[in-house]
């Protein structure tokens, strides 16, 4: 007898497949079309360029680099003139090439030399800098409550270092660095 029940509750009216789909679909593209209510505002992330200089790892905002050179011959300038590194061409401009050993405490200074050197040009409108790199790695965006103040943010440079990120880069400060007094070159 229970065979019997079991049969008539499989074979038993069932409900419309159409209509029970129609009322899926249409819910399923209400919930779509909704704009979520926290949604994130583009000044609340940071866009930066990734790189590294020996084994620290920085990032510094897109909005002040103006291109990124690789392989780049650094013609070096007689005596210590740190934190300026040398001198090279850039399409017919002679760029000054910085390097942040003289400005941050680094383990590796810049000077000594990496294979497949990068330079990494600052300015506002134009080329005002580079500043010499081991390696560059990418463009990323971090929500700017994810860059959290750090100790060495507030002890070493504290105006040109913005904080760390989440994945340990330090970000630094692009407009504080163009505007630091130990990247500005006297041209008289």
């Amino acid at each position: 007898m229970s065979a019997a029940i079991d049969d008539h509750q499989q074979t038993g009216p069932e409900p419309d497949r159409d209509a029970l789909m129609r009322k899926v679909l249409e819910a399923r593209a209400r919930r779509l079309s909704q704009t979520p209510s926290e949604t994130p505002l583009a000044s609340e992330f940071v866009e930066v360029l990734t790189f590294s200089v020996g084994r620290d790892r920085f990032a510094i905002e897109t909005r002040s680099v103006t291109e990124v050179l690789r392989d780049v011959q650094v013609t070096p300038l007689p005596g210590d003139t740190k934190p300026l590194m040398g001198l090279t061409n850039l399409r017919g401009d002679v760029l000054a090439v910085m390097s942040l050993a003289g400005v941050l405490p680094l383990g590796k200074d810049i000077h000594a030399g990496d294979a497949g050197r990068w330079v990494i040009v600052l300015g506002d409108d134009q080329a005002t800098f580079g500043i010499a790199v081991s390696d560059v790695t990418e463009v990323v965006s971090y929500p700017l409550d994810s860059i959290l103040p750090s100790a060495t943010a507030t002890t070493v440079n504290p105006g040109l270092l913005r904080g760390v990120t989440g994945d340990a880069r330090v970000v630094l400060d692009g407009h504080a660095l163009l505007e630091d007094a130990r990247f500005v070159i006297d041209q008289e």
